[in-house]
């Protein structure tokens, strides 16, 4: 668990997400990859999948949580609250 623990930003997250599949597709065991790593198997099971349908590229940092709304469509949302 030494490096995931100690990664804080997202470079360093994607670095992570790249060198576990590489050693993984290099011959060494997920079970022992994801050990080194601090990871869980299913968390590195999740990240070979990405790898196998979309390459390395699928294994960048994706945008989360809630989306932003524009300021127009911020009428719309006090309509659907019943204009309260």
């Amino acid at each position: 668990m030494e490096y995931w623990a100690s990664t804080t930003g997202p470079c360093e997250r994607v670095a992570l997400r790249v060198s576990a599949v590489r050693s993984v597709a290099g011959g060494e065991s997920p079970s022992d990859v994801a050990q080194r790593l601090g990871i869980t198997r299913q968390t590195l099971n999740t990240w070979m999948a990405k790898h196998r349908t979309g390459g390395m590229e699928a294994l960048a940092n994706r945008p989360r949580g809630r989306r932003l709304i524009s300021g127009g469509d911020s009428e719309l949302g006090h309509e659907a609250l019943g204009g309260m």
